[in-house]
């Protein structure tokens, strides 16, 4: 039996290292694996000559998270988020301008502007909907097929809802009307795509937070490890032994 240790990027709960622990029991040629959310590690055992370490690299992969060999340089998953979230926001930012404009009706240009609302959120949820949140579908998707759930299970029935709901609100009104822009200044009623995009743009920002806290802690510990005595004396029959 061989044993190897691996980096895991993705996991966003305890949740997510027992659903990776789970995936890789289901493999006979693993005989024993413990996987750590909190320093992002893996310990895994295995019978070399059935199943190689890419192999196993390839099983955490299926399952939606990404393992990396110890070695390997990784990049800071909180600089990824920063970026992501930063990106994200901007482009949410008229979405942020429809609500205000819903709240406060008498701000100016009310009426040039909410008619567009449907379908300036509509490209910009659907933008989010599937290539930012991909990745948290994907996360979901690993837990239902290991028949469990995760709090991404839950945020995806949700934006989804929706998104579907707001879709088929716009439709129905193009279908009723023949436009696409809300008529006599006013904004297509039945529209949540805001709620979706926003709320996607949010989770990011928690995971940016999130992996800014975990990369900072990990290095407190590896700090307070390095202060740990390489060597001690202890006192046997009389005489102290290093």
């Amino acid at each position: 039996m061989k044993k190897t240790k691996l980096n895991i990027t993705g996991m966003h709960c305890s949740s997510c290292s027992k659903l990776i622990e789970v995936t890789l029991k289901k493999n006979k040629f693993i005989s024993n694996s413990q996987v750590n959310f909190w320093n992002n590690k893996a310990l895994i055992e295995f019978d070399e000559t059935k199943i190689s370490e890419d192999e196993i690299i390839s099983l955490i992969g299926s399952s939606g998270y990404k393992a990396h060999k110890e070695e390997e340089k990784i990049e800071d998953e909180s600089k990824v988020w920063w970026k992501k979230s930063l990106f994200w926001s901007l482009l949410s930012l008229p979405l942020v301008v429809f609500m205000m404009y819903d709240f406060f009706p008498r701000i100016p240009y009310n009426v040039d502007i909410m008619p567009y609302m449907a379908i300036v959120s509509l490209i910009i949820a659907t933008i989010l909907q599937f290539t930012l949140w991909l990745a948290f579908y994907q996360w979901a998707y690993a837990a239902l097929r290991q028949k469990s759930a995760n709090m991404y299970s839950l945020i995806a029935i949700g934006t989804t809802t929706a998104f579907v709901y707001s879709l088929y609100s716009f439709i129905n009104f193009y279908l009723e009307t023949g436009s696409i822009l809300g008529l006599n200044g006013m904004k297509i009623e039945g529209i949540y795509f805001e709620v979706s995009a926003l709320l996607i743009t949010f989770v990011c920002f928690g995971k940016f937070l999130e992996t800014r806290a975990k990369s900072k802690t990990g290095e407190a510990i590896s700090k307070l490890m390095s202060l740990a005595p390489k060597t001690a004396f202890v006192k046997m029959n009389g005489t102290f032994q290093e």
